[in-house]
């Protein structure tokens, strides 16, 4: 079994990842995966 747990690892987000640890703790072959991403913008200058 896997658990995603999107988190942006920030101070107010203590509570996401200690739900993912202990869910992990009780539930047998259980596989946490931390997921961060940013996103970004580009912008073209148009000259």
């Amino acid at each position: 079994m896997k658990l995603l747990v999107t988190t942006y690892f920030l101070a107010n987000v203590k509570g996401a990842i200690k739900f993912g640890q202990t869910f992990t703790k009780q539930t047998k072959n259980m596989i946490v995966i931390f997921y961060f991403a940013i996103h970004y913008y580009r912008i073209h200058l148009m000259e």
